[in-house]
C-alpha cells in the first residue's frame, strides 16, 4: 500500500526522470562481528544530460521508506521476492542528524536548518558520475512489526534492496532566503523528480561457518 501511495502522490514530479540515473553497484557483507552484519552499499548518480544540474539531496543517510517522501534523504525499500516489505527500519547505524532543542533556541535552530538545506544542494556536471557508499548494520533480527502488520525475514528467501530519491524544491520555500529560493525556482537546471534505482540482491541468510 505504501508504494502505491507514494507513486500516486509523486506522479507529478516524474517529468525529469531521464535526466539522472540512480543505480546500486554492489552490496557486500561483513560478518566479522557476530552481533551484527554490516552491509556496505555502493551506488552512484549519473547526469545523463549535456548540462550541469543541481538538486536538493542529503546523501549522509538513507532512511526507510516509511520515513516519508518529503525527506531530503534517499529512502530504501526492501523486497522479499517481488513483495514489498513495509517493515520500517531494518538497519541501524545511520548518519541521521539530531538537534538538542533544550540547548538550541528557535532562531538558532532555524539557522541550522536553513544552512542544512543550502549544504544539501548537489551540483553535478554534464555526464558526471557521483559515487556514494553507505553502511547498514543488521542485528540478525527477523521478526518485525510495523503498525498492524507483522513480517518475518525468511532466511532462504531472496531479498532485494531498492533506493528512491525524491527531488523537490518548492517545499523548501519557507526555509530558504527569499533571493536564493527565487533564483532556484527560476533555474530550469535545478531539477525535481522521482528517481528509483535497480533492485539489488541483499543477503539475509545465516553466516556460513568454517568446518
Amino acid at each position: 500500500m505504501f508504494k502505491w501511495y507514494v507513486m500516486l502522490f509523486l506522479v507529478g514530479l516524474s517529468a525529469d526522470a531521464q535526466q539522472l540515473e540512480l543505480k546500486i553497484d554492489s552490496i557486500s557483507i561483513d560478518d566479522s562481528d557476530k552481533a551484527e552484519r554490516v552491509f556496505n552499499l555502493h551506488y552512484h548518480i549519473s547526469n545523463l544530460t549535456d548540462e550541469p544540474l543541481r538538486f536538493f539531496l542529503d546523501t549522509s543517510n538513507i532512511i526507510p521508506s516509511t520515513g516519508g517522501s518529503s525527506s531530503m534523504y534517499p529512502f530504501y525499500m526492501l523486497y522479499e521476492g517481488n513483495t514489498f516489505l513495509e517493515i520500517g527500519s531494518v538497519f541501524s547505524g545511520s548518519g541521521r542528524r539530531t538537534y538538542n532543542l533544550e540547548k538550541t533556541n528557535f532562531d538558532s535552530l532555524q539557522t541550522v536548518i536553513r544552512q542544512r538545506k543550502i549544504d544539501a544542494i548537489v551540483k553535478i556536471a554534464p555526464k558526471e558520475v557521483k559515487k556514494f557508499t553507505m553502511d547498514f548494520h543488521w542485528n540478525h533480527e527477523r521478526y518485525y512489526q510495523y503498525q498492524d502488520m507483522e513480517y518475518y525475514l525468511e532466511e532462504k528467501a531472496q531479498h532485494f534492496l531498492e533506493i528512491t530519491m525524491v527531488l523537490q524544491k518548492h517545499i523548501y520555500q519557507k526555509e530558504l532566503p527569499e533571493a536564493l529560493f527565487n533564483e532556484i525556482k527560476a533555474d530550469n537546471r535545478f531539477i525535481e523528480g522521482v528517481f528509483t534505482s535497480n533492485k539489488f540482491p541483499i543477503d539475509f541468510q545465516k553466516a556460513k561457518t568454517n568446518p
